[in-house]
């Protein structure tokens, strides 16, 4: 919202052509917007929550399911099902028509995969960075966090560039 606020102010308010005659948008601007456009900014905000929620928990409850810490990786390959479960959601792309059908057309169901998603990432991230330096000799630790925290952003970076592709996913995939 601010972004769109500013961009607003900066673009209409401070160009050359502004005749100081105020259009009925104009003067009503933050309430013409509504809260469907705030549906993205909603979403990103929630998501970094839970992120650091899920961050947070690892301070308080350590992975004590599996008896090693070898065994990460299984929940964090099964993060993996979020790509398919996220696709099969309302998933509208613009401009481009979708041919892969709607699964779960709930948003409620969507807004629990999404809080479930960020909550796991925190969780396991923060897990995996707590357990990578203890994987190697002392002497190595300090480059092992160094090569997990590079891992991880590597693996962020490769999440948003793989997110372009879904607009082409949902419309050529069909069953």
């Amino acid at each position: 919202m601010f972004i769109t606020a500013k961009e607003y102010f900066v673009s209409y308010k401070l160009s050359k052509e502004y005749t100081g005659v105020d259009t009925n948008y104009a003067t009503n601007f933050l309430a013409n917007l509504g809260f469907a456009a705030q549906i993205p900014n909603l979403l990103f905000n929630w998501l970094n929550v839970f992120l650091q929620l899920g961050g947070n928990l690892t301070t308080r409850i350590v992975w004590s399911i599996f008896p090693s810490q070898k065994y990460l990786v299984i929940p964090v390959v099964l993060r993996l099902a979020y790509i398919p479960l996220f696709l099969l959601c309302n998933y509208q792309p613009a401009h481009v028509e979708r041919s892969l059908p709607i699964f779960i057309d709930n948003d409620w169901i969507f807004w629990i995969i999404a809080i479930t998603m960020g909550f796991s990432s925190g969780y396991l991230s923060s897990l995996s960075m707590m357990y990578c330096p203890r994987m190697v000799d002392s002497q190595h630790a300090a480059t092992a966090g160094m090569f997990g925290a590079a891992s991880l952003i590597t693996g962020l970076f490769t999440g948003i560039l793989f997110s372009m592709s879904m607009p082409s996913l949902v419309a050529n995939i069909t069953f």
